[in-house]
């Protein structure tokens, strides 16, 4: 997320935050939740236009991405240029040990390309979202 940040502070970009796939006991935080975390970290740091959680979700079903499941290229390009946005994060967070971990992919809608791929852990969800 770190790229990501980096990336926009020399101007405004938009990005979507897509539920991310989540392998931890139940009754824990959903991906839908993470993914609204994540939103309000980006939209709260930066100067960056961010599609509301509620709004990806509605896209995903509309272009059949689902995200407990392979997410294609083409459907991370399809949902971007839908959305007119600049950069997807995507990923999946598990919980091993009593710490969280994050793996993501940080998508240019433009360059129809993956920029980063990128892992981090924490005590808590809180940490590891920012």
């Amino acid at each position: 997320m770190l790229f990501f940040l980096s990336i926009t502070a020399a101007s405004s970009a938009s990005i979507a935050v897509m539920p991310y796939r989540m392998e931890v006991p139940t009754g824990d935080i959903s991906g839908r939740d993470y993914a609204k975390l994540l939103s309000l970290t980006i939209l709260l740091s930066k100067d960056t236009d961010v599609l509301s959680p509620e709004e990806a979700e509605i896209g995903m079903t509309q272009v059949g991405i689902k995200p407990e499941g392979a997410v294609t290229e083409e459907n991370l390009y399809n949902f971007g240029t839908r959305y007119k946005l600049d950069f997807i994060l995507i990923g999946t967070v598990v919980k091993k040990k009593g710490e969280y971990q994050f793996d993501n992919v940080f998508y240019s809608v433009r360059n129809r390309k993956i920029i980063s791929r990128n892992k981090n852990s924490a005590s808590d969800i809180f940490k590891l979202a920012r």
